[in-house]
């Protein structure tokens, strides 16, 4: 058994993973706010001697991943444990004296403080004796590829991000919200900047119509994202009983593909190959390059978002998956909620034969699971 589930994370990540046998749980993500209280009603539906997580992640600070986690360990429910939590704190951040500013760092503080402190959480960054998360820890075991490798009971993660690099142009963006943290309050909806769509158009003004329409979103120039907390982000190659699923995080699509070409290479492929793809940034058009979609082969797409404020996922990006893909046999979209964002991508039959896939809804709005 290997399952992934995408909670109501609105416009957030936040993924239960169940796998083995008995069953082991890793939690990835904890999404918006509201999204602690649907952790808290799956948590306390277990049996509490069952209320045991092999690993908790965040993945990074926005506060679109980490609000809901956040709540969960202001106070979590009887018997909660996490044995591992990877997280990178302020002390985890490389120096490096330039940056800009972001709002997520503030929730990152006290992420840290519940971590240090909470009786739920056994070890902070174990598996890395407490240093950074990142690609480039030394003295851990790794895999062909020369990629921190671990076995979690019974579950391979592979770390294909963040870098060093990434993680130094956070900290001086950190340590600047931390200094002003008294004299601003903090908005859940913020965070995304850089990804604001003006509200007076319908999917960004692109047609999606014909197949012609699908190769000119395709086409369109690609923007590398440049946001300093999406960069910072981990992102692991989950395995499982000869299975595989590719989590990337807000990550940044060349960092993800130098990672996956190494993966691949170690593999003797010229291609990773995965059963599903967790798609960075909620779908979003500057985390999924042309050459990344290239890289990875896949079936499975998941995409976590309802669409609000950002208008996720980007229409470009469905674009490039469906037609860069390497692997030409039928793709399935699998989204958990429908929205304008994704109801737009039901009919596939418009595109002609040339074009084949399937999108998978949930059958509760927020909530989808897909078992690999």
């Amino acid at each position: 058994m290997f399952e992934i589930t995408m909670l109501p994370a609105a416009q957030g990540d936040c993924l239960w993973i169940e796998y083995g046998s008995p069953i082991k749980r890793i939690l990835i993500d904890g999404g918006v706010h509201a999204t602690g209280a649907v952790l808290r009603q799956r948590i306390e539906a277990l049996p509490v001697r069952d209320r045991v997580f092999e690993l908790g992640v965040v993945t990074h600070v926005d506060l679109d991943h980490i609000l809901g986690m956040l709540q969960l360990l202001k106070d979590p429910p009887e018997g909660l444990v996490f044995k591992d939590f990877w997280f990178n704190g302020l002390d985890h951040l490389p120096e490096d004296p330039t940056d800009t500013s972001t709002l997520g760092p503030r929730m990152g503080q006290e992420m840290m403080e519940l971590l240090a402190d909470s009786p739920a959480v056994k070890a902070w960054n174990g598996a890395f004796g407490k240093r950074a998360v990142s690609v480039g820890s030394s003295k851990l075991p790794g895999s062909a590829s020369g990629l921190p490798s671990f076995d979690v009971s019974g579950m391979r993660l592979t770390v294909l991000g963040p870098t060093g690099a990434r993680l130094a142009r956070l900290r001086p963006t950190w340590e600047k919200e931390m200094a002003r943290l008294a004299d601003e309050r903090t908005r859940e909806e913020a965070g995304h900047p850089e990804d604001e769509i003006d509200d007076e158009t319908t999917l960004g003004g692109e047609r999606i119509e014909t197949l012609k329409d699908l190769r000119n979103l395709a086409e369109a120039p690609f923007s590398e994202d440049s946001s300093k907390a999406n960069g910072s982000s981990i992102v692991l190659l989950a395995e499982h009983g000869g299975r595989r699923c590719l989590l990337a995080g807000d990550a940044f699509a060349a960092d993800v593909l130098a990672a996956a070409t190494l993966v691949a290479g170690g593999e003797g492929e010229e291609v990773l190959r995965v059963d599903a793809w967790k798609l960075a940034h909620h779908g979003g058009e500057k985390n999924t390059s042309p050459d990344l979609v290239r890289a990875v082969a896949t079936e499975r797409y998941l995409i976590s978002t309802s669409g609000t404020r950002y208008d996720h996922p980007r229409p470009q990006t469905v674009a490039r998956v469906l037609l860069e893909r390497p692997d030409q046999g039928e793709a399935r979209l699998v989204f958990n909620y429908r929205s304008e964002f994704t109801d737009v991508w039901e009919d596939a039959a418009r595109f002609g034969r040339s074009v084949r896939y399937e999108a998978g809804f949930p059958a509760t709005n927020g909530t989808n699971a897909v078992e690999l």
